[in-house]
């Protein structure tokens, strides 16, 4: 009996299992032509966007009917057009993908607020198609977010990154590419909103992800060790950030040898770091290298040539050569109004950057005449706010301010400082700058409390900010030193001023000009105090320093040789 009952448990249990095997058998089977067929709609999509895009194009072409100055832009418009004519209406999969294809064309050629639009239709056409978590929608989530933070409007984009992120992880559980791109964009737009601390884990981690996603060196690698660099250097790690972009761009080498826009970015991002690092002479050579490298291989005017010519431009202003610096920045502006006829975010960058340059060679009517060139087309090409023109009107504020009419200049201060609490809520180093510099217009109109209390805010802003040391956390410390000396707080300032001078000690190892300045003004404040020899010790170490770093003719140095003066009379005075 007891054979018989085994007997019939295995047939049972062979049974039960050829059931599973059939069903397994079944599932796979099923899956497998779900997948084909998801592949045949892929492939009759992508057939379909390729006619559609070549459609588009061809109104660019004079040998098949178009026009030959028909730029990219205007094929995109015809594109819009038939996209909007309901031609797509029963296929809304292709539909969508045309969206986002047209959509990243327009953004790629400085059209973000057209663009936007295209992207939300495309966003809600998958949602509609697609219940739940897809690949498609995560995509779409992303692509808002960058097209939103490429209008300023980074507050907005934080959401779509989170929600983005989120679903790649619940489809992706493991390592993917796609979930290492996702934290590298919700890390980057932190970092744009003042939280670069809150943006190093997400920019390691997408790295680190990376780095188990591809074996070697990959261009994802490299950009990751860029992200990550950038970071470092937002929270005030300036040594560190460089050493990891230094690693970025040697990746990168490896990469493409040769010219490759990716490595004359690379080149420029170590150069820039250099010059924060207080090195802008050494920076120079770099920027040249990028530019040279952008010239071979975009032939004419180019936006990136645009672009490496104005970076060259920063560095030999940030050097003191300020009329070299207005060649090349006025360069750079000719180059952009011709490759972008009429309104454009990159003119009226340009602007702005010729007008800078003219406000250190002291020509503030001049200055005026192109700020408030750049300003109206800001407005022109932004309804309502955006960080471009609240930076206009800061630039406004110091340029009146400049030309003794504080009264207007702290107005400016205050429309700036009114639309970046609007645009950015909470904690940002925008609004910290701005209280900054409404709290020195405030000074000059002899509102010295509001002055303090001002500064007082922006410096508490920055330790929220940046926790420990920062060099933005050092300035607004010497910034209220200077605020409580003129409240006849004398050793409150020096506090203050030994605090600040002590912690860019600690964030810049030997030379820097942060440093050099930080101990200039503690000369002055010792002297102030009575201590005239450990004034004069500290201003003769300001100076030594500052002529290592800079030109012989840097107009700065005859500021601190004032400073040293100033502490030689005060000793002569207590003899």
């Amino acid at each position: 009996a007891k054979l018989a009952r085994d007997e019939r448990d295995n047939a049972v249990a062979s049974q039960t299992r050829e059931a599973e095997q059939r069903a397994e058998a079944e599932k796979q089977r099923s899956l497998a032509q779900a997948n084909a067929a998801a592949e045949a709609r892929a492939r009759v999509r992508a057939q379909a966007i390729n006619r559609f895009v070549t459609e588009a194009l061809r109104s660019a072409d004079p040998e098949q009917g178009g026009r030959q100055s028909t730029t990219i832009l205007e094929a995109m418009a015809s594109a819009r057009r038939d996209l909007e004519s309901g031609r797509f209406r029963d296929d809304p999969e292709t539909e969508a993908a045309l969206q986002e294809t047209v959509a990243t064309i327009l953004e790629n050629n400085a059209r973000a607020a057209e663009a936007e639009p295209l992207y939300a239709r495309a966003l809600a056409t998958r949602r509609a198609i697609h219940a739940g978590d897809h690949d498609d929608v995560a995509e779409s989530l992303s692509s808002m977010g960058i097209v939103l933070e490429s209008l300023g409007r980074e507050s907005e984009a934080l959401p779509y990154h989170e929600q983005a992120l989120g679903m790649l992880r619940r489809l992706h559980p493991d390592d993917h590419e796609r979930v290492a791109s996702a934290m590298a964009n919700l890390g980057n737009v932190r970092k744009s909103l003042g939280d670069a601390a809150g943006a190093l884990p997400l920019l390691t981690h997408s790295l680190e992800m990376k780095r188990r996603v591809f074996a070697g060196d990959h261009p994802a690698i490299a950009q990751g060790l860029h992200n990550l660099g950038a970071c470092l250097v937002a929270l005030g790690r300036e040594g560190e950030g460089e050493q990891v972009i230094v690693q970025s761009l040697a990746m990168r080498q490896r990469l493409w040898k040769g010219d490759h826009p990716a490595v004359a970015q690379a080149i420029e991002a170590v150069a820039f770091v250099r010059m924060q690092l207080g090195k802008a002479e050494e920076s120079i050579p770099m920027f040249e290298r990028a530019l040279e490298m952008r010239r071979r291989l975009f032939a004419g005017d180019h936006p990136a040539v645009a672009m490496g010519i104005n970076n060259l431009a920063t560095a030999t202003q940030a050097a003191g050569r300020y009329e070299d610096a207005l060649l090349l920045y006025t360069e750079s502006l000719d180059m952009q109004r011709r490759l972008n006829p009429g309104d454009h975010p990159d003119v009226a960058l340009a602007l702005s950057n010729v007008a800078g340059v003219r406000c250190s060679l002291g020509r503030y009517a001049d200055a005026e005449e192109l700020y408030r060139e750049s300003a109206a087309m800001y407005r022109r090409l932004y309804t309502g706010d955006h960080p471009s023109i609240a930076q206009s009107f800061n630039n406004m504020g110091y340029v009146r301010s400049m030309q003794d009419d504080t009264s207007q200049g702290a107005e400016y201060y205050q429309l700036a400082l009114d639309m970046r609490r609007r645009i950015h809520k909470g904690d940002h180093p925008q609004i910290a700058e701005s209280l900054n510099n409404l709290a020195f217009a405030r000074a000059s109109l002899g509102d010295l409390k509001a002055n303090e209390a001002l500064v007082r805010e922006a410096m508490e802003m920055y330790q929220r900010l940046y926790p420990g040391d920062h060099p933005d956390v050092a300035m607004a410390m010497m910034n209220l030193s200077v605020a409580v000396s003129k409240n006849n707080d004398a050793p409150g300032a020096e506090k203050l001023t030994e605090q600040a001078a002590a912690m860019y000690q600690r964030l810049h190892k030997g030379d820097h000009p942060d440093v050099a300045w930080s101990l200039a003004n503690l000369a002055v404040m010792k002297s102030k105090s009575g201590d005239a020899g450990g004034a004069v010790k500290l201003g003769e170490q300001a100076l030594a320093m500052a002529e290592r770093l800079l030109p012989s003719d840097h107009p700065d140095l005859e500021q601190y040789r004032k400073t040293v003066e100033i502490c030689k009379n005060a000793m002569k005075n207590n003899e």
